[in-house]
């Protein structure tokens, strides 16, 4: 019997986020997504997109908003060890409910960017 690499997670999109090109020129980006389970513990994991899914994550990845991950498992060594990310195939972003309902900061921008001044 084969096994089939499908993954989903849900969570808020935290840490670092990553733009750069592939060895081939391609679009690669790169996000962490924290997940609470039922019994209050939070997981991170981190989430690689490439070409088309990372230009879209790019324009649309905001730290704090709540995405939907679609993609495979990938293993790799790294410089503490083994890691595991997500590879994903499709990732929607669904805006901060909490933070629109508030009239949340955004860093002082109209278009939700961090002012790095």
């Amino acid at each position: 019997m084969r096994g089939h690499n499908q993954v989903l997670i849900s969570g808020t999109v935290e840490g670092k986020m990553v733009s750069g090109t592939t060895g081939d020129g391609g679009v690669a980006f790169s996000f962490s997504v924290t997940s609470t389970d039922s019994g209050r513990k939070s997981m991170r994991v981190r989430v690689n997109a490439y070409d088309q899914t990372a230009e879209q994550c790019s324009d649309e990845a905001q730290r704090g908003s709540y995405c939907i991950v679609i993609g495979e498992l990938m293993n790799r060594s790294g410089k503490f060890g083994k890691l595991t990310e997500i590879r994903a195939k499709t990732v929607e972003f669904i805006s901060d409910i909490d933070n629109e309902e508030s009239g949340g900061t955004d860093g002082g921008q109209e278009d939700g960017r961090q002012d790095k001044n």
